[in-house]
């Protein structure tokens, strides 16, 4: 079963998401620098863009709980990096971290009528809702 405290937090961090790239755990270059932001303020004093789950690696919350981000600025859990992390994280099944974080089959054309690359907050979080629902597993 999801972790619902967790997915709600998750949800109100993509409220609060700008430049969301499904293409880049962060992408470094939109910032012109070397370095990965530490928590969201640094991601957006930057404009840098993230996917879910790197705004989940510079997330408080995540970071408070113990996760970390990992040096390709993923989000890292336990032993765990990448969609896995978000996984674990989450207490979701790989196969459906994959889906969201990878874009995976045709996750998002199914579940959202977009593609990879034009999924927005707005779909991440309807997407997290049906989780909540039990409506993906």
């Amino acid at each position: 079963m999801a972790n619902i405290e967790r997915i709600d937090k998750c949800i109100d961090l993509m409220r609060r998401a700008k430049n969301l790239n499904m293409q880049y755990w962060q992408d470094m270059l939109s910032c012109k620098t070397r370095w990965q932001s530490k928590s969201v303020r640094e991601l957006h004093a930057c404009g840098n863009t993230a996917c879910f789950a790197g705004y989940l690696a510079v997330s408080k919350f995540f970071q408070e709980d113990g996760g970390k981000i990992h040096v390709n600025g993923s989000p890292e859990w336990d032993d765990w990096d990448g969609e896995e992390a978000v996984a674990k994280y989450l207490d979701i099944s790989f196969s459906l971290a994959r889906g969201i974080v990878l874009g995976s089959g045709d996750f998002w054309e199914r579940f959202c009528d977009v593609s990879f690359m034009q999924v927005t907050p707005e779909h991440v979080i309807k997407v997290l809702k049906m989780i909540k629902r039990g409506e993906l597993e």
